[in-house]
């Protein structure tokens, strides 16, 4: 029970520390994001450390005879990991403050930095939605307290469609969907990418908040992060609820949607034949 209190312990610490990435303009600023961005591949070494049993044990079973539902999940934490680590390593190789000398003119870097980032995001809140069961159990052991019933099972599912509603406005004023898909746009995917603050791409005068031709801060992309919507996140708290709410946006109807899929299949397996349709 302890390694699952840590995982949870770490997977929160992970979604606070990833609600508070996508702005520089809050207290924390630019240093703040770039070193949180590097330090939250610890996080995800140590979720995956504590959770190696059963990476083994799907990996083992992953081309044999499982479930789908035992390889979803694993293909999504495949996909976890490969945005996360593409965001850190771009990251630092458009860093200003805490890698610069690793700072890399190629455009590959800013044009995916901030969409790949957007679709982590996604891709966290459909992995939240899948492992939701899991995580509830483990709490209701954690705090001995029974399975919700009758007015409290749909009080809380009161409460997960206000929680869906509030991460449906989040993703649209964050505008999550346009940015994650930004680097498939050419020079308008390059302008998306602006990491906030960044450097701007070589033979790229005033691009970020790099100095321009005369020598004052260029304007173009201070907004970064930001993007069209003019600082929607601007503040640390603001930026924390907006974009942990567009993880909760794909959570709830991804939980609710592998609960008929699952109830369906186990509602199928109790038939007899003749009651199978044809």
């Amino acid at each position: 029970m302890k390694l699952n209190q840590i995982k949870i312990a770490i997977d929160v610490i992970i979604t606070i520390t990833l609600g508070l990435l996508y702005t520089t303009h809050g207290a924390l600023g630019l240093a703040f994001h770039e070193w949180a961005g590097i330090l939250i591949l610890v996080g995800f070494v140590v979720h995956v450390a504590v959770s190696w049993e059963w990476v083994v044990a799907v990996t083992k079973r992953l081309f044999g005879a499982t479930r789908p539902r035992a390889r979803f999940p694993y293909v999504l934490d495949i996909l976890v990991l490969l945005s996360m680590g593409w965001t850190i390593v771009s990251g630092v190789l458009i860093s200003r403050v805490a890698t610069p000398q690793l700072a890399s003119s190629a455009p590959l870097w800013r044009a995916t930095h901030v969409p790949i980032s957007y679709l982590t995001l996604i891709i966290i809140g459909v992995h939240l939605g899948m492992h939701w069961e899991w995580l509830m159990s483990t709490l209701r052991r954690l705090t001995k307290r029974p399975r919700a019933t009758g007015a409290l099972r749909w009080t809380l599912a009161a409460i997960a469609a206000l929680v869906f509603a509030g991460g449906g406005y989040a993703t649209v004023i964050t505008g999550a969907l346009p940015k994650a898909v930004a680097f498939q746009g050419g020079e308008g995917g390059m302008r998306a990418g602006h990491v906030e603050g960044a450097a701007p791409p070589a033979g790229q005068p005033g691009g970020g908040m790099g100095r321009g031709p005369g020598g004052g801060r260029g304007m173009e992309g201070a907004r970064g992060m930001e993007g069209a919507r003019g600082g929607a996140s601007g503040s640390d708290a603001t930026s924390l609820l907006l974009h942990t709410g567009v993880i909760a946006a794909f959570a709830v109807p991804t939980f609710y949607a592998d609960k008929l899929v699952t109830h369906a299949r186990r509602k199928k397996r109790s038939m007899t034949p003749s009651q199978l349709p044809a």
